[in-house]
């Protein structure tokens, strides 16, 4: 329905975020801008006769500024709009947005519409500048968040996107300049490096458009060509502050340009460097010790306060100067300690950890096996000479453990690291033509039998001196430990660092991502519009790439930039990184194809990704190899929705059109290579947007932020050799031999120069605070849900891939993932917090607003000065020894009701003012790290208190609450593992969860409690609550330990083994069932004590008092004990539950006989039954039921009544009988209900004829059947007995051996009036079931020990053999009834579950992996079967009111106990036992089904082995062999508890699993969870569809059958309805057990489905992503279910009363749907 105005005419509403510009305004965008700013709908239906394009609505202006809108960013504003309802317009599909104001811009980040018929909500996701109007030619257009191809795009549309595209590709503008208002994306030469008009030392050549200079195309900034060279682009004096173009919606966060970078840029402009070189104290170039180094980050040194440090204050801003005193202005050069000498100062120099960096460094990429020895050139022997190496089989052989080079290459043990051929063409110049002395190196290194790699020999090269004609002059070092070869060694290793450094920032990071980007992103958006799936695919991962690539130009890559004046090709920057781009391979940037052409990786089917890996311990290669796979995945998942098939993607306009721009344009140096994808097909799409993803995202997250880290450290990571090596005989030799470190620092880059560079490389190396990451997206950038599902399955892989990331990295077995200076490989972590962390994958190639995050986090810990709720004290890495950090936590919390009635419900212990705010609820941190000697506990932080109030707070439920609570943590505490928890107000609460926010290096710390906390008189100890962090006992953190095993200890019930336990006690034990009777009331409510005998055995529920136990009077209430957290939804009781106790009690039965009319106890016609659904029965104004209202409660006489109380029993129709009254009296039917009813459990194949009884023969005589083969044969389709049982096509429904040991008894001493029975059917051709034949059983008149008499009963459809066949399949009813609600429903689901619940309270710690795996699962159960044991189960309660067995409900279920085998409850082995299934791995989860059409074994099939499938990935996470398992004590001590002591009556029998292996833990589990959650659902969420009409399930037959010759059998011919009526339930019965079952049946709005768990449940990944994929493949189930329920050729799914079976299906609504399966055995 749509919005109304208050003139009735439908609108739509809208909301308008935007952001003002960065210079104007204050907080709130002013009025006379909201007046200027206009947004008008444009329609996707109709089409305008003028122009061909939608239709437009009426022009509407902002309206009232929403002050408190949530969600929004730093300077944003809310706006309202609403858009009268045109039907001329209809769905919009886009809008126009027109800004009339003359002088000031804004940004539009989202327009939503909501109220549109058929659309919840519209979004449009702009995130642009809206200059004035008069800029523009035309208003801005907006489309929704739909992606359409160009041929699928609405008619009315298509202009409008046509036209935009040519706005972006400037149109018109090819030869304007271009402004900041200008939104054109075009390209150009890299023609702005120079600076001719300065001198020709600053003169450049133009790279890209030319054979000798390729080079990727940049975006085109129109600046006016320079006075000396029209081909140069001038360069902008930044120093005036003047702008480069960029197209506004590219630059960084939508400022003019980063204000720091500026600086930057500034800085160098006046020559920084210069200035800093004579600062420094003896020698004015370079370090003069390592110690010298180690004070940049050690608490540095002052500088003298001379003339030149004046200088340089005078010129360097205040700003970069901060940056890099880190503090002020007069201590100069203190960084952060680079990870790669935080833990070793010396590890770096070690061979090992030189080794380890080409596998697990910033560089990773350019290593290679050798494939050929000696290694070969690739240069033109013609031009260069002889370039091969100079490297000989003797210098490696000794070093090669005993191989030969032949076998060692042979075997991939030998690689190379080379720097040769890509140097030594513009060695000379650079050796010759500026500071730099380089050489060309080789480094040959050896697979060490441990995965690591060992250096075995470096050449170094130079051009031969008297030409390159003449080939290189090498030489040859090998590793020393000692003397003056240890040093060369040394050195040698210095000059290939400083190549693997160059090549690193200059090829891998800048050439092959940065530069290789920006043409794909120019292309992108000029040719893909904003509509176009690929344009939204990719469009996240070009974020800030323009804007920093314009930066690189001005500062770095210019003539005398950074680059220059830091890395070794100095002026011939550009030439190089040219001339290497000339063997660019767009498709080898793919890491699959890289890996295999550099001979690191091989295709195997076999191994992960399709991948062997040659260095199995290649860090990079293995994480990477993860994430490419889950990009290509999501790519895959992602193209494939829009692109269905090859000629979709061949025959796609703009596809074709970007692609073909991208190769001729924008890498036009590179057009005619013949390796360019066609795009023709899915594949070459696929792969090509994932190379592109993982270029902008991954590759250059590993090679940009690890920089610090790792090149932090200037020694490391050398940028510039100064100095060739020392020759012998020379001065500088003999200085090498003394002093080595001296000769080290004058060889590498210098001091000042050092400086400058760390400070980038620490700018550039951080992430800022609103940093994008892969996986994430802005929330609506599509409306299509698809996607939308495959992009959350890639984040949740992602998530997973880091969590493993993370495990090898502690696995000692893999030595190159921490290597000797102890820094792991977490370059491929996909997630990071802010700052230098080493770790992160954003989603661009992009340096995130380093301003704004300095300058933020500088304001930030201004403001924490002057408060006490700081959250920030210091950096981590500039903390002190006594730093702490304020950390904000949020606490949700319910209060204790007063009362049960609804009306009392607002009242409450919790006001927001001052009840709990203050110091009435305390928290104490306790720490995971660090115990306290004194009691070898963790320490505890102090003490906290709920502060304020959260007024809006999303995810609360009715009557929670959500406070601020602030902690201090301090290095005592470091981190937080658990939290206790103190309350001294004099009321409970409910404590639901505690939340810690931005814990260092950790994100949000977790707590769910979900627990009642008491006043602390009640308790010895404050509450503690851990993490949802999962650990088995022996992993659990030493000063967790303790905390954990006291826990355990309360629960057990520690020292309070006899006393009465009261509310708050928590005690979880065991007792027998000794409070079913009620002795003190007479003889006939006396009934034995169920467990702990043989006679009686019983699974034990759990304890309330100590000895044997008396009732509680129900007109008060139950107020039996139960721990507090398993009473439903957290109340004293359920309302309800309690009022119908009290109507019980009050005698219900007994006052209602006398209101019904002719018979008292039975329906006088099916009519009459009917009328209970129809509301055609109306109560007599009697003064019985005026006592029956009297006495009876409001609620319980209500839910009767349905109504007012004056239409009696008008119910819901049961599905059985909605569509057809009376299918369920067919053969058909009652068959069919034995496979897809609400007991299809019981059924089995016959293996025997005729059926053979188990009963001792000595107690009972001959109990076989008496079936004859001429009774049925003539009914097997002309098959014999033999030959039907053979081709598997009898089964028969068997209540006779379990009914008969109590039946004399039943029959004798109670009203009912029961058989025994057998019921043999046979297996049609379609697929369903006939039944043949019924034998009725009775006990031996004379006495058991003489056997059964019996009668059989055949199918009959005319005449009285009819009825008696009718009434033959009533008592099989009433068997199989009592049998589902008494056994398989209460035995088999509730009573044996509770022994597993208090075994797992008692001896699993919530930190266990089992607790939270079966936690769940027993929601409610023991509530519920407290329940029971009160109303049902209890002496003439409602089972025995209401099921034949009567007073021996006790007796019966503990008999069949007997027999009750724990492992036969898993369903594959429940069907196997009843020879319904056998062994068949060709069959879906690997048995075959004895009747194919068996609804409730196809269904349930499926669900037990998705169960299992997640059980199994769950516990294999944390065990990872059988000694774990074996060795887990508190495991062992559950499962011992529950044989010895749960299921005590049956601990000597030998099927228990010993719990000592993988394959016994799980299918224990899985057992559990079926049992509780499927198998459950199924008996207890159909009873009211099927049951809920009682002639289709009486549980009750009151007389036997009619004998001929006697006047009920002359009724039997004259009136079958009526001796039906009086033989099954009475009517009063029926009214009562229609009412339960009605309530049982029913589902609640907050019912928590299988696949469904608490969010926060855990924090590990790997099982929060099973469990994802767990509930997908749920969902997946239920679809097939409905899919089956609608072939018409599997007849038992449906039948003749038209009823599906849809038990099994996982999902359920509210109310009675009889479907859906709740994680517990709850009610």
């Amino acid at each position: 329905m749509k919005p109304m105005s208050q003139n009735n005419v439908p609108f739509i509403k809208g909301t308008v975020i935007l952001r003002k510009t960065a210079t104007v305004y204050g907080c709130l965008i002013p009025s006379f801008l909201r007046r200027k700013i206009s947004i008008q709908l444009i329609s996707a239906v109709n089409t305008s006769s003028d122009n061909l394009k939608g239709k437009l609505g009426k022009r509407v202006y902002l309206k009232k500024e929403i002050t408190e809108s949530k969600g929004l960013a730093d300077g944003e504003s809310a706006f309202r709009l609403k858009f009268n309802w045109d039907d001329e317009v209809d769905i919009p599909g886009a809008i126009l947005v027109r800004n009339e104001h003359h002088h000031h811009e804004f940004y539009l980040r989202t327009v939503t519409l909501e109220g549109i018929p058929g659309h919840e909500k519209l979004h449009f996701v702009c995130n642009s500048w809206v200059y004035p109007a008069r800029y523009y030619q035309k208003d801005r257009v907006f489309f929704t968040n739909k992606a359409y191809l160009p041929q699928q795009t609405p008619e009315p549309l298509r202009k409008y996107r046509e036209e935009e595209l040519e706005v972006l590709r400037g149109k018109g503008k090819e030869n304007d300049m271009l402004e900041d208002w200008d939104r054109v994306y075009d390209y150009a030469y890299y023609n702005d490096l120079g600076e001719p008009d300065k001198s020709p030392e600053y003169v450049r050549p133009i790279f890209g458009g030319s054979a000798e200079y390729p080079y990727p195309r940049r975006g085109r900034t129109s600046r006016p060509p320079t006075k000396t060279d029209p081909k140069t682009e001038s360069r902008l004096n930044v120093l005036k502050g003047k702008v480069i173009y960029v197209p506004r919606d590219e630059k960084f966060g939508h400022i003019k340009l980063s204000d720091f970078l500026a600086d930057t840029v500034k800085s160098l402009s006046q020559g920084v460097t210069g200035l800093l070189n004579s600062v420094f104290d003896k020698t004015p170039k370079e370090f003069d010790s390592f110690q010298d180094v180690l004070s940049m980050y050690e608490g540095g040194f002052k500088l003298p306060d001379n003339i030149l440090l004046g200088k340089v204050r005078e010129n360097i801003p205040t700003q970069f100067l901060k940056a890099l005193a880190r503090s002020d202005d007069a201590q100069i050069l203190k960084y952060p300690m680079p990870a790669i000498i935080k833990e070793d100062k010396s590890a770096w120099r070690t061979d090992e950890e030189f080794a380890r960096e080409m596998l697990a460094g910033i560089n990773p990429l350019v290593i290679r096996r050798l494939k050929e020895f000696p290694p070969a050139s690739k240069l033109d022997a013609e031009i260069y000479g002889n370039q091969n190496s100079s490297i000989t089989k003797e210098c490696v052989e000794k070093h090669l453990d005993g191989l030969t080079v032949e076998e060692a290459i042979a075997r991939n043990r030998l690689y190379i690291l080379d720097h040769h051929d890509t140097i030594m063409p513009f060695l000379r110049q650079i050796n010759t033509d500026t500071p730099s002395k380089v050489y060309a190196t080789r480094t040959l290194l050896l697979l060490k039998d441990d995965g690591t790699l060992k250096p075995l020999v470096i050449e170094l090269s130079l051009p031969h001196s008297k030409g390159d004609q003449l080939g290189a002059l090498s030489k040859v070092y090998t590793p020393a430990n000692e003397g003056v070869e240890a040093s060369l060694w040394w050195l040698a290793k210095t000059y290939v660092t400083v190549n693997d450094s160059a090549h690193h920032q200059l090829i891998s990071h800048w050439l092959n991502t940065h530069a290789v980007i920006e043409p794909f992103i120019i292309a992108t958006n000029r040719q893909l519009s904003k509509l176009h799936p690929i344009h939204k695919l990719l469009h996240p991962h070009f974020r800030d790439t323009m804007p920093v690539n314009t930066i690189a130009r001005q500062i770095a890559l210019n003539a005398d930039g950074l680059f220059e004046a830091a890395v070794f090709p100095r002026k011939y920057v550009g030439h190089w990184t040219s001339a290497i781009y000339k063997d660019w391979v767009f498709t080898e940037q793919a890491l699959p194809r890289d890996l295999i052409k550099r001979g690191m990786a091989v295709k195997d089917s076999k191994s992960p990704h399709g991948y062997k890996l040659l260095i199995e311990d290649y860090p990079y290669a293995v994480d990477g190899l993860e994430i490419w796979s889950a990009i290509e995945t999501w790519v895959k998942d992602y193209c494939s929705f829009y692109y269905r098939s090859d000629d979709m993607v061949a025959n796609d306009p703009e596809l074709q059109t970007w692609w073909k721009e991208i190769r001729e344009k924008g890498h036009g140096d590179k057009k005619d290579e013949k390796w360019w994808p066609e795009m023709k097909t899915l594949d070459e799409l696929t792969e090509s947007c994932t190379t592109i993803i993982w270029v902008a995202s991954v590759l250059h997250a590993v090679v940009n932020f690890g920089q610090y880290p790792y090149g932090g450290y200037m020694p490391n990571r050398p940028t510039i050799s100064r100095k060739f090596m020392p020759e012998p005989n020379t001065p500088e030799f003999e200085e090498l031999k003394k002093n080595p470190d001296a000769v080290f620092f004058k060889t590498v880059i210098s001091q000042a120069r050092t400086m400058v560079a760390i400070s980038v490389i620490e700018l550039i190396s951080r992430h800022s605070e609103d940093e994008v990451y892969l996986g994430e997206r802005e929330q609506g950038w599509t409306c299509d849900n698809l996607p939308l599902e495959a992009f959350e399955r890639f984040s949740k892989s992602l998530v997973e891939i880091e969590e493993r990331i993370l495990e090898r990295n502690n696995d000692p077995k893999l030595k190159n993932r921490v290597g000797p200076a102890k820094l792991p490989f977490t370059l491929l972590c996909p997630s990071s917090g802010v700052g230098i962390t080493g770790r992160g994958i954003p989603n661009s190639v992009s340096l995130q607003k380093m301003l704004r995050m300095r300058e933020k986090a500088r304001s930030y810990c201004s403001a924490v000065k002057n408060s006490d709720k700081s959250v920030f004290v210091q950096e981590n890495e500039e903390s002190s020894n006594n730093s702490k950090m304020i950390i904000e936590g949020r606490v949700i919390l319910k209060k204790k009701t007063l009362s049960g009635l609804k009306d009392q419900l607002k009242s409450s212990i919790l006001r927001s003012d001052d009840v709990l705010v203050g110091k009435k609820v305390s928290f104490q941190l306790v720490s995971a790290v660090h115990s306290d000697p004194a009691n070898s506990k963790g320490i505890l932080g102090k003490a906290s208190y709920l502060e304020e109030q959260i007024k809006e707070f999303n995810g609360l439920a009715d009557g929670e609450y959500a406070f601020k609570v602030f902690f201090d943590l301090d290095e005592e505490v470091a981190l937080p593992g658990a939290i206790t928890v103190r309350n001294e107000h004099y009321r409970e609460f409910y404590l639901r969860t505690i939340t810690l926010q931005n814990i260092p290096n950790h994100g949000d710390i977790h707590f769910l409690c979900n627990s009642w906390i008491y006043p602390t008189y009640c308790y010895q100890n404050d509450r503690v609550f851990f993490t949802n962090k999962t650990y088995l006992p022996d992993q659990t953190p030493i000063p967790l330990r303790k905390y954990r095993e006291e826990e355990l200890e309360l629960l057990r019930g520690e020292g309070k083994e006899n006393e009465m336990l009261k509310e708050w006690d928590r005690v979880y034990d065991y007792a027998y069932y000794n409070d079913l009777g009620e002795p003190s009331k007479g003889q006939e409510y006396v009934r034995p004590i169920l467990g702990g005998s043989a006679e009686y055995p019983y699974p034990r529920r759990g304890r309330t008092n100590p000895d044997s136990e008396s009732r509680l009077s129900l007109l008060k209430g139950i107020h039996a004990y139960i721990p507090r957290d398993e009473k439903f939804g957290h109340l004293k009781l359920s309302e309800f539950f309690g009022d119908t106790v009290k109507s019980l009690a009050q005698g219900v039965f007994g006052m209602l006989d006398a209101v019904f009319d002719l018979t008292p106890k039975q329906f006088d016609s099916f009519e009459e039954v009917m009328g209970m659904y129809k509301g055609t029965i109306t109560l007599p104004d009697s003064p019985s039921l005026n006592k029956l209202r009297k006495n009876v409660p409001t609620k319980f006489l209500k839910a009767l009544f349905r109504s007012d109380g004056a239409a009696l029993m008008n119910y819901p129709m049961p599905d059985i009988v909605k569509v057809d009254e009376s299918a369920w009296r067919t053969d058909e039917e009652f068959a069919r209900q034995m496979l897809a009813g609400i007991h299809p459990l019981i059924i089995r194949r016959l293996e025997e004829f005729p059926p053979v009884s188990k009963l001792d023969p000595k107690v009972y005589g001959n109990q076989n059947s008496s079936m004859t083969r001429e009774c049925i044969e003539g009914n097997l389709n002309g098959l014999s007995v033999k030959e039907a049982m053979k081709s598997n096509r009898l089964f028969i429904l068997d209540h006779h051996d379990t009914t008969m040991p109590l039946l004399r008894k039943i029959n004798t001493d109670t009203p009912s009036r029961v058989y025994a029975t057998r019921t043999l059917l046979f297996l049609k051709d379609d697929r369903t079931l006939k039944p043949l034949v019924i034998e009725l059983s009775l006990p031996h008149p004379d006495g058991d020990q003489f056997g059964a008499i019996s009668k059989l009963y055949r199918q009959a459809n005319e005449g009285v053999e009819a009825s008696l066949w009718w009434l033959a399949k009533t008592y099989v009813t009433v068997n199989d009834s009592a049998y589902h609600q008494l056994i398989s429903h209460w035995l088999h689901s509730h009573a044996i579950i509770e022994p597993f619940i208090i075994a797992t309270n008692r001896q699993l710690s919530k930190l266990h992996p089992i607790y939270k795996l079966l936690h769940p699962h027993f929601r409610d159960t023991m509530s519920v079967n407290t329940i029971a044991r009160q109303i049902a189960l209890n002496a003439k309660g409602l089972f025995e009111q209401a099921v034949f067995p009567r007073q021996y409900v006790g007796e019966w279920t503990s008999a069949l106990y007997k027999d009750w085998v724990f492992t036969e409850h898993a369903l594959p082995r429940d069907l196997m036992k009843r020879g319904m299934a056998v062994k068949d791995q060709n069959r879906p989860h690997g048995y075959k089904l004895l009747i194919e059409d068996y609804p409730y074994a196809v269904d349930g099939l499926e669900i037990w082995s998705a169960i299992e499938t997640w059980v199994k990935e769950y516990c294999s996470f944390y065990y990872k062999s059988n000694d774990m398992i074996a060795n887990d004590p508190e495991l062992q001590s559950w499962w011992k508890e529950i044989r010895e002591v749960g299921h005590g009556d049956k601990k000597d029998d030998k099927w228990w699993p010993k719990m000592k292996t993988f394959s016994e833990l799980t299918e224990t589990c899985t057992t559990i969870i079926w049992l509780a959650s499927a198998f459950h659902a199924v008996l207890n969420f159909g009873q009211y569809p099927y049951s809920g009409y009682m002639p289709n399930r009486p549980t009750i037959s009151r007389q036997f059958m009619p004998e001929p010759n006697t006047p009920e059998f002359e009724e039997l011919k004259k009136n079958p309805d009526t001796v039906f009526l009086k033989t099954v339930t009475s009517q009063l019965r029926t009214m009562v057990c229609i009412s339960v079952i009605e309530l049982i049946s029913r589902h609640s709005e907050d019912e928590v489905y299988l696949g469904e768990r608490e969010e926060g449940w855990t924090s590990d990944s790997l099982p929060l992503n099973a469990f994802e994929r767990f509930s997908k493949s749920l969902v997946e189930i239920e679809n097939k279910i409905l899919e089956r329920n609608n072939d018409p050729r599997l007849k038992n799914r449906v039948g003749p009363a038209k009823l599906p079976f849809i038990l099994l299906c996982p999902s359920s609504g509210v109310g009675i749907t009889g479907r859906g399966i709740p994680n517990s055995v709850s009610l």
